[in-house]
């Protein structure tokens, strides 16, 4: 349903790109990023990519295990937005995949984002799994625990809908303030964190061809045999003045597949 309202309001404001701004990019924040991304590749000559802050707050979560920067972490995502796993982890050059995961087995590093459920997969399931999965993958693994969740959080503070409701009034209150120069602790209530932080350096990277390497959706052309080719995928790639060009091929794992065909 959200794919229904957002794409036909991105598709409008592609029509104008394509009339005032023909040769600009659009970097799509909105949400399904995949479902809007692949909407935007099929039905508009504009370039695109698709962001989401997932992947960066993953890999600042194994940062912050091994004591590193974010910089000094490399994690290769497979999958689909809001579906993605690293089979592979390093930290300055060194594989630590099978080390984070029974970590995180473990409950070290336990990688939640604020508006998903603080729910711990099980131990047992993580080490068989042998992958790092986003938070968001709780809904499909633990849904009745996760439907408990919800219903709890319902009776005692409303539906998610209802508290950013609340949080907007009082961000828009705020902002009534000229005054106002320090940022709102509301807006980091309900999770979005990275974005501004991803969308700038990925506008960077394209704007100054520095050919850094980004987790983005982009549509697959080739980089698995698992899915379409016009299918769009969250994926490692590198960033330059022509885009972004996915960095390998890979093929889903047991693990991934039966979630993605579930999906």
């Amino acid at each position: 349903m959200k794919a229904q309202r957002t794409i036909p309001v991105l598709l409008a404001l592609c029509r104008k790109m394509e009339k005032y701004c023909p040769n600009a990019w659009l970097i799509n924040f909105t949400n399904p990023a995949g479902i809007v991304t692949e909407a935007i590749a099929k039905y508009s000559p504009i370039k695109s990519l698709g962001i989401c802050s997932g992947a960066n707050s993953m890999m600042r979560d194994i940062a912050s295990v091994y004591g590193v920067e974010r910089e000094e972490v490399y994690a290769r995502f497979i999958g689909l937005n809001h579906l993605i796993f690293a089979d592979r982890i390093t930290v300055n050059g060194e594989d630590v995949t099978r080390h984070f995961i029974e970590q995180l087995a473990q409950g070290v590093g336990s990688h939640t984002l604020k508006n998903v459920p603080n729910l711990g997969l099980p131990a047992e399931f993580i080490r068989a799994l042998k992958l790092y999965p986003l938070s968001y993958l709780k809904y499909f693994y633990m849904s009745r625990e996760v439907v408990e969740h919800e219903i709890s959080e319902l009776q005692r503070s409303g539906t998610r809908g209802e508290q950013s409701l609340s949080i907007e009034k009082s961000l828009f209150e705020l902002y009534r303030n000229p005054d106002l120069c320090e940022k709102p602790a509301e807006l980091s209530a309900r999770g979005g964190a990275l974005y501004s932080d991803t969308a700038c350096s990925i506008i960077s990277s394209i704007y100054n061809n520095k050919k850094e390497l980004h987790v983005v959706n982009v549509p697959n052309m080739g980089t698995t045999p698992d899915l379409p080719d016009d299918a769009v995928i969250e994926t490692n790639a590198m960033i330059d003045s022509l885009g972004a060009q996915p960095i390998g091929v890979w093929s889903a794992t047991n693990g991934y597949q039966r979630a993605d065909s579930g999906v």
